[in-house]
């Protein structure tokens, strides 16, 4: 999928009070371009890729050499994947539930949390049927991962305290820009991405599921996460799992296909890059085929990685 031109139509502004009408005054702000011509291939691209930045600069504050966090430019991409898959009234529709949710999620303090009222205009979209339920997970997916502006890509940070993740919005734009069109040329796979992603949950990005107390998800492998069958302490199995579960695991167990505990690790606390580091008792041959990691959360939860083959390496 190539990225088309920018909006063919301007979206009437809202009048929002409050903290939020800096981020909405940029958000009412629509381009229109307009092709008298055909252009050559050469021009085609460069075309697009003025367009691109066209809607991107309209979701972020106005002027070059401004600052912009990780939370303002996640909500700025999903507006440009929904004008590159549904056209204006997709944007216009995103818009909208955006404006809701910014205005309905602001602190008494004037703090609006801009990631979570994105996600909820997208989850709106799905209600609405604007966008089926896959189309909003690999749309989630892309913009989380193209947002991205420091080292931890299991998170989202705004412009406060020591979390802060912020850059030039011309850096921003080119980080972004490289990415998503890496996406459209099939160059790379975001995957998909629940709309039920909380940050806070201590689980990462790449499984994007929240557990809450009493439930359990199974994860992707990766992210961190690392089964090694053979270890060169004593030669049985340890698994490294997120850095992001740091803190937050009460135990971690092996489990076989029904269900019945087969060994539980014994927690060695973080390893150096900052992932829990659990030691078992035997060689990871020495467990049947399709076993489950299951780590039981601090608040109750429970969430698995399945390993099919636990004589050979996973990450």
């Amino acid at each position: 999928m190539s990225i088309t031109p920018a909006f063919s139509s301007t979206v009437a502004d809202i009048q929002i009070t409050g903290a939020a009408d800096n981020f909405l005054g940029n958000l009412n702000s629509a381009t229109e371009v307009t092709a008298s011509t055909e252009p050559t291939v050469s021009q085609e691209t460069q075309a697009e890729q003025i367009s691109f930045e066209d809607i991107l600069s309209d979701f972020l504050p106005a002027g070059t050499g401004e600052e912009i966090n990780e939370e303002q430019l996640f909500s700025a991409i999903i507006a440009e994947r929904l004008e590159t898959l549904k056209g204006s009234e997709g944007l216009a529709s995103y818009q909208e539930s955006l404006e809701k949710h910014l205005s309905a999620m602001e602190y008494a303090n004037g703090y609006v949390p801009v990631e979570d009222a994105s996600r909820a205009a997208l989850n709106d979209m799905v209600e609405q049927g604007v966008l089926s339920l896959e189309e909003a997970e690999s749309i989630h997916a892309q913009s989380f991962q193209a947002a991205q502006l420091d080292d931890n890509k299991n998170a989202l940070y705004d412009s406060l305290g020591s979390t802060m993740a912020v850059t030039m919005v011309e850096l921003a734009l080119e980080s972004s820009t490289q990415m998503l069109a890496a996406f459209d040329a099939g160059e790379q796979d975001a995957g998909k991405m629940s709309l039920a992603y909380q940050q806070d949950s201590g689980i990462s990005a790449a499984a994007a599921t929240r557990v809450g107390a009493g439930q359990s998800a199974t994860a992707s492998i990766g992210d961190g996460f690392l089964f090694k069958p053979i270890s060169e302490g004593d030669g049985n199995l340890v698994v490294l799992l997120p850095s992001s579960m740091s803190g937050d695991i009460s135990e971690l167990t092996i489990r076989d296909s029904s269900g019945q505990i087969l060994d539980q690790g014994r927690d060695l606390g973080d390893y150096d890059d900052g992932r829990p580091l659990f030691r078992f008792s035997s060689p990871g041959g020495s467990y049947p085929d399709n076993i489950t990691v299951t780590a039981l959360l601090s608040n109750g939860g429970e969430y698995s990685y399945e390993v099919a083959s636990p004589s050979q390496r996973y990450e």
